[in-house]
């Protein structure tokens, strides 16, 4: 981080998962913006446009992260609510077809005790890992991390 502070937002996002709390927040926040300026480099079309929806895919699940500090290390916080829908809605909004933030949202809605919208936030999240896709895809590892969480929902869900 020292020697290219402003190049690379992966180191951000992996130093992110070993922190806690503000300093998780803070390093979050940095590898959103370094996501945002090389959104912003990649505007052609061909091998750019593949390159743009993978940043906006990670910058959707970065703001999934955000939400996640919320439900957790920063659950305390005054404005812990607003800001976990804050960064839901972000988070969507970057990219609806990402599945992740109707999970982290269902994982709020459930906080607040509102099962029936939680229910219908993980059969939204359902709905798209279930859409055929062209190509399988590249992130195995979250697929199975998404997979595990609709299954422990459910399970939840159905008392067993």
């Amino acid at each position: 981080m020292a020697l290219a502070p402003e190049q690379g937002h992966s180191k951000y996002m992996s130093l992110a998962q070993l922190q806690q709390g503000h300093e998780a927040l803070r390093l979050l926040h940095k590898g959103v913006a370094l996501l945002t300026v090389s959104l912003n480099q990649h505007q052609g079309g061909g091998a750019e446009a593949e390159e743009r929806a993978s940043i906006v895919r990670q910058l959707s699940s970065a703001y999934c992260a955000m939400i996640e500090l919320y439900l957790t290390d920063l659950c305390f916080d005054e404005d812990a609510e607003a800001r976990a829908e804050e960064y839901a809605t972000l988070a969507q909004q970057w990219d609806p077809t990402n599945p992740e933030p109707y999970q982290c949202l269902a994982s709020v809605r459930m906080s607040q005790q509102n099962q029936a919208a939680a229910a219908e936030l993980m059969q939204k999240n359902l709905a798209l890992w279930m859409q055929p896709v062209a190509e399988p895809a590249n992130d195995d590892e979250e697929a199975h991390r998404t997979w595990l969480a609709c299954a422990l929902f459910v399970c939840d869900q159905t008392g067993q």
